[in-house]
């Protein structure tokens, strides 16, 4: 292992916490969901995949700093951006403080709104 890299166990490691942070984070804000893949029906007429397949994706750079993307959907009425923000702020704290690393971005990307 090459100095800067870390071990594929500990990585996997560490996508564990964070994922588990971030379903935790969502989790607490009902009117937040994970996008989760599915192969819709209109991806299946067009004979085509969905082009976003996971609803958190992580990169760990040097055993120090994270970015993460977030494929989210969001009930609509709420005001989207003071609640994503907080998502993403809370989200950036508790891996911090529970992982040591430095979060440098979470991208997050609205994919559907929905309603209840």
């Amino acid at each position: 292992m090459s100095k800067g890299h870390i071990s594929s166990e500990k990585e996997l490691a560490l996508n564990n916490v964070i994922t588990a942070i971030i379903e935790s984070n969502v989790s607490e804000h009902g009117e937040i969901i994970i996008y989760k893949y599915k192969n819709d029906l209109l991806a299946t007429l067009l004979k085509k995949r969905s082009v976003v397949k996971n609803g958190v994706n992580i990169k760990i750079f040097d055993d120090k700093d994270v970015l993460i993307q977030l494929n989210l959907m969001i009930q609509k009425g709420y005001n989207m951006i003071k609640k994503i923000e907080r998502l993403q702020k809370t989200i950036q704290e508790e891996i911090q403080l529970l992982t040591g690393l430095t979060v440098r971005q979470i991208n997050v990307t609205l994919l559907d709104v929905f309603t209840k």
